[in-house]
Protein backbone atom coordinates (compact mmCIF):
# COMPACT_ATOMS: atom_id res chain seq x y z
CA UNK A 1 0.00 0.00 0.00
CA UNK A 2 2.38 3.05 -1.24
CA UNK A 3 -0.19 5.03 -0.61
CA UNK A 4 -0.68 4.71 3.22
CA UNK A 5 -1.07 7.42 5.03
CA UNK A 6 -2.24 7.71 9.04
CA UNK A 7 -3.09 11.27 8.96
CA UNK A 8 -5.55 10.58 6.36
CA UNK A 9 -7.10 8.08 8.31
CA UNK A 10 -10.53 8.39 10.14
CA UNK A 11 -10.00 5.32 12.08
CA UNK A 12 -7.49 2.72 12.10
CA UNK A 13 -10.12 -0.54 12.85
CA UNK A 14 -13.79 -1.57 12.21
CA UNK A 15 -15.45 -3.92 13.12
CA UNK A 16 -19.75 -4.79 12.68
CA UNK A 17 -22.10 -7.19 14.99
CA UNK A 18 -22.08 -9.64 12.02
CA UNK A 19 -18.55 -9.94 12.11
CA UNK A 20 -17.92 -10.40 16.31
CA UNK A 21 -21.16 -13.02 16.42
CA UNK A 22 -22.95 -10.16 18.50
CA UNK A 23 -26.73 -10.80 18.16
CA UNK A 24 -27.51 -9.65 21.53
CA UNK A 25 -30.44 -6.46 21.48
CA UNK A 26 -28.36 -4.22 23.01
CA UNK A 27 -25.28 -4.41 20.78
CA UNK A 28 -23.77 -1.75 19.44
CA UNK A 29 -23.94 -2.18 15.32
CA UNK A 30 -20.28 -1.57 14.61
CA UNK A 31 -17.07 -0.43 16.55
CA UNK A 32 -13.91 1.24 15.86
CA UNK A 33 -10.47 1.50 17.61
CA UNK A 34 -9.87 5.54 16.34
CA UNK A 35 -7.51 6.93 19.37
CA UNK A 36 -8.98 10.46 19.92
CA UNK A 37 -12.48 9.95 18.73
CA UNK A 38 -14.75 11.96 20.94
CA UNK A 39 -17.59 10.64 23.10
CA UNK A 40 -20.86 11.44 22.01
CA UNK A 41 -22.07 11.78 25.81
CA UNK A 42 -18.67 13.78 26.76
CA UNK A 43 -20.06 15.49 29.64
CA UNK A 44 -20.31 12.03 31.56
CA UNK A 45 -16.47 12.90 31.32
CA UNK A 46 -13.65 14.47 33.47
CA UNK A 47 -11.70 14.81 30.30
CA UNK A 48 -12.93 17.99 28.29
CA UNK A 49 -11.88 16.31 25.22
CA UNK A 50 -13.74 13.06 25.89
CA UNK A 51 -10.78 11.13 24.19
CA UNK A 52 -11.97 7.38 23.33
CA UNK A 53 -9.74 4.45 21.81
CA UNK A 54 -12.60 1.99 21.55
CA UNK A 55 -15.45 3.37 19.98
CA UNK A 56 -19.04 2.01 19.92
CA UNK A 57 -21.42 3.34 17.48
CA UNK A 58 -24.96 4.98 19.34
CA UNK A 59 -27.13 7.97 19.16
CA UNK A 60 -27.35 9.45 22.43
CA UNK A 61 -29.39 12.22 23.05
CA UNK A 62 -30.78 11.47 19.81
CA UNK A 63 -27.49 12.51 17.65
CA UNK A 64 -25.40 9.89 16.13
CA UNK A 65 -21.83 9.63 17.37
CA UNK A 66 -19.27 7.01 19.27
CA UNK A 67 -19.42 6.07 22.54
CA UNK A 68 -16.37 3.87 24.83
CA UNK A 69 -17.21 1.32 26.80
CA UNK A 70 -18.14 2.57 30.17
CA UNK A 71 -20.40 4.94 28.36
CA UNK A 72 -22.13 2.90 26.10
CA UNK A 73 -22.59 0.25 28.92
CA UNK A 74 -24.41 2.88 30.88
CA UNK A 75 -26.75 3.57 27.77
CA UNK A 76 -27.33 -0.10 27.23
CA UNK A 77 -27.30 -1.99 30.32
CA UNK A 78 -26.15 -5.27 29.49
CA UNK A 79 -23.96 -5.14 26.96
CA UNK A 80 -21.09 -7.23 26.39
CA UNK A 81 -18.10 -5.22 24.62
CA UNK A 82 -15.39 -7.94 25.55
CA UNK A 83 -15.33 -9.35 22.47
CA UNK A 84 -15.31 -6.40 20.53
CA UNK A 85 -12.54 -5.18 22.08
CA UNK A 86 -10.72 -8.07 21.10
CA UNK A 87 -11.95 -8.18 17.43
CA UNK A 88 -10.41 -4.39 17.24
CA UNK A 89 -7.44 -4.87 19.03
CA UNK A 90 -6.40 -8.28 16.49
CA UNK A 91 -7.00 -5.50 13.49
CA UNK A 92 -5.83 -3.12 14.65
CA UNK A 93 -2.11 -3.42 14.91
CA UNK A 94 -2.26 -4.63 11.40
CA UNK A 95 -4.03 -1.55 9.62
CA UNK A 96 -2.99 -1.17 5.84
CA UNK A 97 -0.88 -4.46 5.88
CA UNK A 98 -3.33 -6.44 3.99
CA UNK A 99 -2.36 -9.23 5.99
CA UNK A 100 -5.84 -11.33 6.72
CA UNK A 101 -6.94 -12.09 10.53
CA UNK A 102 -5.67 -15.63 9.56
CA UNK A 103 -2.43 -14.62 9.60
CA UNK A 104 -1.05 -16.70 12.02
CA UNK A 105 -1.59 -19.79 10.47
CA UNK A 106 1.00 -19.25 7.79
CA UNK A 107 3.49 -17.80 10.20
CA UNK A 108 6.04 -19.60 12.84
CA UNK A 109 5.35 -19.63 16.57
CA UNK A 110 8.09 -17.74 17.49
CA UNK A 111 7.18 -14.67 15.23
CA UNK A 112 3.68 -14.28 16.39
CA UNK A 113 4.74 -11.20 19.11
CA UNK A 114 7.24 -9.74 16.20
CA UNK A 115 4.65 -9.40 13.58
CA UNK A 116 2.48 -6.63 15.07
CA UNK A 117 5.87 -4.55 15.96
CA UNK A 118 7.04 -5.02 12.70
CA UNK A 119 3.77 -3.42 11.53
CA UNK A 120 3.21 -0.80 13.94
CA UNK A 121 7.26 -0.10 12.40
CA UNK A 122 5.97 0.12 8.94
CA UNK A 123 2.74 2.38 10.02
CA UNK A 124 4.65 4.76 11.30
CA UNK A 125 7.26 4.81 8.27
CA UNK A 126 5.09 3.42 5.56
CA UNK A 127 7.84 4.86 2.86
CA UNK A 128 10.10 1.93 4.31
CA UNK A 129 8.51 -1.32 1.52
CA UNK A 130 10.98 -3.59 2.65
CA UNK A 131 9.30 -3.51 6.03
CA UNK A 132 6.24 -4.82 4.44
CA UNK A 133 8.54 -7.21 2.75
CA UNK A 134 9.34 -9.07 5.51
CA UNK A 135 5.68 -9.16 6.80
CA UNK A 136 4.92 -10.71 4.21
CA UNK A 137 7.41 -13.08 4.24
CA UNK A 138 6.85 -14.18 7.58
CA UNK A 139 3.27 -15.05 7.10
CA UNK A 140 3.90 -16.87 3.82
CA UNK A 141 4.14 -20.45 4.34
CA UNK A 142 6.11 -19.82 7.83
CA UNK A 143 9.37 -18.78 6.17
CA UNK A 144 11.99 -17.24 8.92
CA UNK A 145 13.73 -14.19 8.18
CA UNK A 146 17.45 -14.17 7.68
CA UNK A 147 19.87 -13.29 10.19
CA UNK A 148 20.77 -10.02 8.60
CA UNK A 149 17.19 -9.49 8.46
CA UNK A 150 16.53 -10.28 11.96
CA UNK A 151 19.33 -7.69 13.08
CA UNK A 152 17.42 -5.22 10.98
CA UNK A 153 14.83 -5.14 12.76
CA UNK A 154 15.94 -5.07 15.91
CA UNK A 155 18.32 -2.57 15.05
CA UNK A 156 15.41 -0.47 13.95
CA UNK A 157 13.04 -1.61 16.99
CA UNK A 158 15.93 -0.11 19.75
CA UNK A 159 16.25 3.04 17.48
CA UNK A 160 12.32 3.80 17.29
CA UNK A 161 10.60 1.72 20.51
CA UNK A 162 11.39 1.64 24.14
CA UNK A 163 14.92 2.65 26.04
CA UNK A 164 16.71 0.72 27.78
CA UNK A 165 15.77 -2.53 27.19
CA UNK A 166 18.78 -3.97 25.10
CA UNK A 167 20.38 -6.47 27.80
CA UNK A 168 17.28 -7.81 29.11
CA UNK A 169 14.93 -10.53 28.21
CA UNK A 170 13.85 -10.68 24.22
CA UNK A 171 10.02 -11.38 24.89
CA UNK A 172 9.84 -7.83 27.29
CA UNK A 173 11.82 -5.99 25.48
CA UNK A 174 9.53 -6.58 22.21
CA UNK A 175 6.78 -6.12 24.38
CA UNK A 176 7.78 -2.75 25.35
CA UNK A 177 9.25 -1.61 22.00
CA UNK A 178 5.25 -2.49 20.88
CA UNK A 179 3.80 -0.46 23.13
CA UNK A 180 6.07 2.85 22.30
CA UNK A 181 5.41 2.38 18.95
CA UNK A 182 1.63 2.15 19.29
CA UNK A 183 1.70 5.11 21.45
CA UNK A 184 3.53 6.35 18.84
CA UNK A 185 1.34 5.62 15.88
CA UNK A 186 -1.64 6.87 17.71
CA UNK A 187 -0.46 9.91 18.50
CA UNK A 188 -0.01 10.56 14.83
CA UNK A 189 -3.22 9.24 13.91
CA UNK A 190 -4.86 12.16 16.88
CA UNK A 191 -2.34 14.67 14.95
CA UNK A 192 -3.91 13.87 11.54
CA UNK A 193 -7.50 14.37 12.95
CA UNK A 194 -6.89 17.59 14.84
CA UNK A 195 -4.76 18.96 11.06
CA UNK A 196 -8.38 17.81 9.24
CA UNK A 197 -10.53 20.37 11.65
CA UNK A 198 -10.92 24.26 10.52
CA UNK A 199 -8.03 25.56 12.92
CA UNK A 200 -6.57 29.17 13.92
CA UNK A 201 -3.48 29.41 11.92
CA UNK A 202 -1.20 29.21 15.14
CA UNK A 203 -3.00 25.88 16.07
CA UNK A 204 -2.39 24.41 12.43
CA UNK A 205 1.76 25.73 12.76
CA UNK A 206 1.41 23.87 16.09
CA UNK A 207 -0.18 20.91 14.97
CA UNK A 208 2.61 20.42 11.90
CA UNK A 209 5.35 21.22 14.46
CA UNK A 210 3.87 18.40 16.44
CA UNK A 211 3.93 16.21 13.47
CA UNK A 212 6.92 16.42 12.60
CA UNK A 213 8.38 16.30 15.95
CA UNK A 214 6.91 12.67 16.36
CA UNK A 215 9.19 11.69 13.31
CA UNK A 216 12.05 13.66 14.65
CA UNK A 217 15.38 11.66 14.92
CA UNK A 218 17.71 13.15 18.14
CA UNK A 219 20.98 11.69 19.09
CA UNK A 220 20.55 8.72 16.49
CA UNK A 221 17.07 7.04 17.50
CA UNK A 222 13.45 8.35 16.75
CA UNK A 223 12.44 10.93 19.46
CA UNK A 224 9.53 10.68 21.70
CA UNK A 225 6.89 13.46 22.19
CA UNK A 226 7.23 14.95 25.84
CA UNK A 227 4.69 14.37 28.17
CA UNK A 228 4.47 18.37 28.16
CA UNK A 229 3.88 17.73 24.04
CA UNK A 230 1.50 15.27 24.68
CA UNK A 231 -0.59 17.37 27.19
CA UNK A 232 -0.75 19.99 24.22
CA UNK A 233 -2.46 17.53 21.94
CA UNK A 234 -5.09 17.17 24.62
CA UNK A 235 -5.40 20.35 25.13
CA UNK A 236 -5.94 20.63 21.33
CA UNK A 237 -8.27 18.21 21.22
CA UNK A 238 -10.58 19.58 24.63
CA UNK A 239 -10.10 23.08 22.76
CA UNK A 240 -11.88 21.87 19.51
CA UNK A 241 -14.21 19.06 21.12
CA UNK A 242 -17.19 21.15 18.84
CA UNK A 243 -15.59 20.37 15.60
CA UNK A 244 -14.46 17.10 16.80
CA UNK A 245 -18.11 16.02 18.08
CA UNK A 246 -19.61 17.34 14.29
CA UNK A 247 -17.26 15.34 12.68
CA UNK A 248 -18.01 11.75 14.42
CA UNK A 249 -21.68 12.54 13.95
CA UNK A 250 -21.05 13.08 10.42
CA UNK A 251 -18.82 10.03 10.36
CA UNK A 252 -21.15 7.82 12.78
CA UNK A 253 -24.30 8.95 10.33
CA UNK A 254 -22.33 7.57 7.14
CA UNK A 255 -21.09 4.23 8.84
CA UNK A 256 -24.86 3.81 9.99
CA UNK A 257 -26.12 4.34 6.51
CA UNK A 258 -23.67 1.94 5.21
CA UNK A 259 -24.63 -0.91 7.61
CA UNK A 260 -28.40 -0.98 6.54
CA UNK A 261 -27.77 -0.73 3.03
CA UNK A 262 -26.02 -3.58 3.32
CA UNK A 263 -28.56 -5.69 5.55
Amino acid sequence: MPDFDLTQLRYLARVTAREVGDTQPQTPLLALYAPGLPCADPDAHRDVAARLHFAFLARPYNRWGFLGPVCYTAWHPGATLTAWETALGHRHLLVGTGLPLTWRSTTQRDYWKLVPALALLWQVEPHKDFLRGYLQRLTTAKQALTEKQERTVVAMLRERGARGYSQRDWPEELAAHTRVLRHRRDLAFRLGRLAALDLAAEDAQLVQHLQAQNTAWERGRLRELSEREARTIAALEAQYVEQRLEAAEALAKRLAREIWRNT
